[in-house]
């Protein structure tokens, strides 16, 4: 805890059955990788009491004894943000992870979704590339700095999002749980293009938008409550679960 690691730095869990959980309050100025090599359950927990700082890469490796990743505070993640295994975790408390690089920004590494608590997006530079797909509990609050996606960032029924401009969007697929209304944060071509829609029936309803930057190619049929279709770009939204007339 309350420690400065001046460079490259290992620090690895092994051989033994009892959770570790680690105070917080580090700052990595150097590439560091934390690896649970355990064969057992037991968990290692990062910043349990107090926000770590990542200036440059960190890469998370995880069997299976999990990795259960910035619990308290906003952590800082200033570089790349490697994921290895499917025992990494981002929601176990009400912590938070915050990118703030002055530099484009890679994260993830696997398959599996990756779930947070909340996410911020407020960078110096550069735009963030989510390489994995995850889910938000709580929020995603978006002020500076492009994400990136081709894969899914999923909000469940408690999360919200804040600010988004044209400064920092998504630009991918956003998929929205519950039955409030809510605004997509997406956009394409670095300018954001929102659309919103009204409250679903149920917490359980689910909505997937994207925005497109070019000509739809699903043809020229009209519903009669549309008087024209633009040739330059377009929105998916799509009703993945319920059957709500948004």
């Amino acid at each position: 805890k309350s420690t400065t690691f001046g460079d490259s730095t290992l620090l690895t869990k092994t051989g033994h059955t009892l959770n570790n959980t680690w105070d917080g309050a580090n700052v990595y100025n150097g590439v560091v990788t934390i690896t649970n090599g355990n064969t057992s359950t037991a968990y290692v927990k990062l910043a349990s009491q107090n926000a770590d700082t990542y200036n440059k890469d960190v890469y998370f490796n995880a069997g299976t004894g999990p990795i259960q990743a910035a619990n308290a505070g906003t952590n800082i993640y200033n570089g790349n943000v490697i994921v290895n295994g499917n025992n990494v975790t981002f929601n176990t408390s009400g912590g938070t992870l915050k990118f703030a690089g002055e530099e484009n920004q890679t994260f993830g590494g696997g398959t599996n979704t990756l779930t947070f608590n909340k996410l911020i997006v407020d960078k110096a530079g550069g735009s963030v590339t989510l390489n994995q797909p995850i889910t938000i509990d709580s929020l995603l609050q978006l002020t500076s700095g492009i994400i990136y996606t081709d894969t899914i960032i999923t909000l469940k029924a408690t999360a919200t999002t804040t600010g988004a401009s044209n400064l920092s969007f998504v630009d991918g697929t956003v998929k929205k749980i519950g039955n409030t209304a809510f605004v997509f944060p997406v956009g394409d071509k670095n300018t954001f293009f929102p659309v919103g829609i009204s409250a679903p029936s149920n917490a359980t309803d689910a909505f997937t938008s994207q925005y497109f930057y070019q000509p739809q190619q699903f043809g020229d049929s009209l519903d009669s409550a549309v008087t024209s279709i633009s040739r330059c770009n377009y929105w998916s939204l799509i009703r993945n679960s319920g059957t709500s007339n948004i």
